[in-house]
């Protein structure tokens, strides 16, 4: 089982290139799947999350999990460790309970089972208004794409960042580095 997880600031290509990567590598007969980000049905369903940061983290990891348990590779646009950088920029960081929050949402990280691919992107546009994104992030979106990078150097996770803002290269490179995964994977 190959877990990758695709990670950036908003609108930056993770959705697209997820589901294409699915799309593709169901085409070379693994069952490949696309785990979509739970935040975003949560959002169109109820609204902002408001303190749901948790039930979103948890609903996240279990969908990845059903996933993991029957596909050979598995692809997501939002990883846990978004719900971290996410919940850290629209947090009130004088609120202790903020603290315990993100305390609690590390640790689901630590006990997750790791990526084996972490795909960084780079922003490469404005995002767009879609009627989910809030125009308060849609505004910090730099100051997303910065705690991102500063979240994987913090913790020392290995990635790869696709800088390219031509699509159709950042799946090239993307599938490139999955195939020669799977092809490690398969040769032990």
């Amino acid at each position: 089982m190959l877990r990758v997880a695709l990670i950036g600031a908003q609108d930056t290509g993770k959705t697209t290139l997820a589901r294409g990567l699915a799309a593709h590598f169901s085409t070379q007969g693994l069952i490949a799947e696309y785990v979509p980000e739970y935040a975003r049905e949560f959002i169109g369903q109820y609204g902002a999350l408001s303190n749901a940061e948790l039930l979103v983290t948890l609903k996240q990891i279990e969908k990845e999990l059903l996933v993991s348990a029957k596909a050979d590779v598995m692809f997501t646009d939002s990883p846990i460790l978004l719900s971290y950088v996410y919940t850290l920029l629209t947090g009130d960081i004088t609120d202790p309970r903020l603290w315990v929050v993100l305390d609690t949402i590390q640790g689901m990280i630590n006990r997750h089972p790791p990526y084996d691919l972490i795909i960084h992107l780079t922003p490469f546009r404005q995002p767009r208004a879609d009627g989910i994104r809030s125009p308060l992030l849609i505004a910090q979106n730099d100051e997303i794409a910065h705690r991102i990078v500063g979240y994987l150097m913090l913790h020392n996770l290995p990635h790869t960042t696709l800088t390219d803002d031509n699509m159709d290269k950042r799946f090239y490179i993307a599938a490139r580095l999955v195939s020669n995964l799977l092809g490690k994977e398969n040769a032990q």
